[in-house]
């Protein structure tokens, strides 16, 4: 089957937008939870974890002397 990229985005931009969507819901669940993990002191926060919440802006890096 041939379909371009524009077609298929134009026919099923309804499905796209309930994807993406849905992604960000979960997105927001995990790092909701990672977040609460790291405040408690259960996870560090400058492993991978901490990296995802720097990129989400939810944890400032702190700095060493």
């Amino acid at each position: 089957m041939s379909i371009t990229d524009p077609t298929l985005r134009k026919n099923y931009f309804r499905q796209l937008k309930i994807k993406d969507d849905a992604r960000a819901r979960v997105e927001a669940k995990c790092l909701g939870k990672l977040k609460s993990l790291v405040e408690a002191g259960a996870i560090r926060s400058d492993g991978y974890g901490g990296g995802r919440l720097r990129s989400a802006g939810l944890v400032y890096q702190q700095y060493r002397k």
